[in-house]
């Protein structure tokens, strides 16, 4: 593992790339080389991003530089992997990357405020609303959702992600 370490939200998934794991063998391309998770009998927290509920316990080097494998994390303590690399010929000694996982937390990074004159428009930029939050290497998908009445006019969001042309509708949640 690159660091001994991977801190990942309570219940969320996070991809097992290059930053995570790494592995070197001088006469080995990558493509040659096969990760093998050992000590684990169920639960296996990792698996194929497009077999979700399937363990994985065995993928190559390739499948982790592209992003093909996550750690999913359902609840309870995270557990730890343990794991050796092989080029078919040879295998690593064993490895461990202690897994950590932590309760959400969001701050409020910016939030300005929107006045506009009666008949205009505008939109929620970063710079008017963002948030931060404690996830370490890991993308997270906020949610904002409208807690009060709006006091004159509409929240609208474009429709077909946000291209131009499309529909807009009124939402009281966004990303």
């Amino acid at each position: 593992p690159h660091g001994s370490l991977m801190v990942i939200l309570e219940h969320t998934q996070k991809p097992l790339g290059p930053e995570i794991f790494q592995a070197y063998d001088p006469d080995s391309a990558c493509e040659g080389l096969t990760f093998q998770l050992l000590g684990v009998s169920s639960g296996v927290p990792v698996e194929h991003r497009d077999q979700p509920g399937e363990p994985a316990t065995e993928f190559s080097c390739r499948e982790l530089e592209v992003g093909d494998i996550v750690y999913v994390h359902r609840g309870g303590p995270a557990q730890d992997l343990t794991f050796r690399v092989s080029d078919g010929m040879q295998a690593s000694a064993p490895a461990t990357l202690k897994v950590v996982a932590v309760r959400p937390a969001i701050q409020i990074l910016h939030n300005t405020g929107l006045h506009l004159a009666q008949g205009s428009a505008a939109a929620i930029l970063p710079a008017n609303l963002s948030v931060e939050t404690n996830a370490v290497g890991q993308d997270v998908s906020v949610l904002f959702r409208v807690t009060g009445t709006l006091q004159f006019g509409e929240l609208q969001k474009q429709g077909a992600g946000g291209v131009e042309g499309t529909e807009w509708w009124d939402t009281l949640a966004f990303h």
